[in-house]
């Protein structure tokens, strides 16, 4: 069952999410809607949390706290279907200029986030 208790401190923000992130992943296949309904909650209320720490987090947790969002937002839209990952790929979309900002050395070794974008727009066709 999953918790809807965020009282996180920043400093354990980050391995809060993930080990959220982690239950549902080992469980999403066993949800049922009121599951999903905690579950959602739980990381809205993370999301909500993560813009009170926003810019006292280091990129590089900031690059983990986006990546345990992508994943849960991944399980999500496999749960969901297809008008999920329309969802996320909005989401990512609406990121961009973020990710693009906080990740410029990345995206100048890759394109890190058009990868992400273009992977996800695959899905989707």
């Amino acid at each position: 069952m999953i918790s809807c208790a965020t009282g996180y401190s920043k400093r354990s923000f980050a391995p809060s999410l993930e080990k959220f992130v982690s239950k549902v992943e080992k469980n999403w296949k066993s949800f049922d809607e009121g599951d999903w309904v905690k579950a959602d909650k739980r990381m809205d209320a993370f999301e909500q949390k993560y813009d009170k720490y926003a810019n006292d987090f280091t990129k590089e947790e900031v690059k983990e706290i986006v990546k345990q969002v992508a994943k849960y937002k991944v399980i999500r839209a496999k749960a969901k279907g297809k008008s999920w990952l329309n969802d996320f790929k909005d989401w990512l979309d609406n990121s961009k200029v973020v990710f693009e900002d906080g990740f410029k050395d990345l995206k100048e070794k890759g394109g890190y986030i058009d990868k992400y974008i273009d992977s996800i727009g695959s899905l989707l066709k």
